[in-house]
């Protein structure tokens, strides 16, 4: 549940030039910084906008929860910065889906696994599409298409 963890380490990554390196064709995809859409980039204010209190308890949650992580962190005993830490954990939650099984837990809850998709974000949604994301037995990741898709054209699945 909390991604501040493999954040650091993928803002240590972005920030080491030798390690940087071997990642920098996927690392130059990925967004910079601006603009990154998810409550904990808000500033209070603009959260406070939202008039959702369940959403303003959970990012102030969370806030809290990534600042413990990043003073945890090499990344914070480094003099790593916090937007390049908020950056990581934002990379690694936009890429990461929940599967849901068919069984539920002790509790009754649902059981779920989350698995880190690279390059998922370069698709997008369309609750039209014949396409489909499948997840495999060994936790592979396949788009398998349900109509021909010619050479530059966008392929999109259903997000949910």
């Amino acid at each position: 549940e909390n991604a501040g963890f493999a954040g650091s380490e993928l803002s240590r990554i972005k920030n080491d030039p030798v390690r940087c390196a071997k990642f920098k064709p996927y690392l130059d995809l990925l967004p910079k910084g601006d603009g990154l859409d998810n409550a904990i980039f808000f500033p209070k204010d603009l959260l406070a906008l939202t008039e959702w209190p369940l959403l303003i308890k959970e990012t102030e949650e969370r806030l809290e929860t990534l600042r413990k992580t990043f003073t945890d962190t090499t990344l914070g005993f480094a003099g790593g910065t916090w937007d390049d830490f908020l950056w990581g954990v934002f990379q690694v939650e936009s890429r990461v889906f929940t599967i849901y099984e068919d069984r539920q837990d002790f509790s009754g809850g649902k059981v779920g696994t989350k698995y880190a998709v690279p390059l998922i974000d370069m698709f997008n949604h369309d609750s039209n599409s014949l396409h489909e994301l499948k997840c495999t037995k060994d936790g592979f990741f396949k788009i398998i298409a349900g109509k021909r898709i010619a050479p530059g054209q966008e392929v999109t699945f259903v997000y949910g």
